[in-house]
């Protein structure tokens, strides 16, 4: 399930930065789509640890 969830991040990303002119190219919206999961996980451990008492 996680692994879907991951695909599906990096395809959102990616389809969404390819079909503007934020990046120059396709091969950038691509590596920027297949980092989007591992940005997301981390901002969601950070989050979490400042909402859950176990983190402080």
């Amino acid at each position: 399930m996680a692994t879907l969830l991951h695909l599906a991040i990096a395809t959102a990303t990616t389809a969404a930065l390819a079909t503007t002119a934020i990046v120059a190219s396709d091969f950038v919206a691509f590596g920027i789509g297949a980092a989007a999961p591992v940005v997301v996980k981390k901002i969601a451990g950070y989050a979490e640890s400042l909402v859950s008492p176990e983190g402080r």
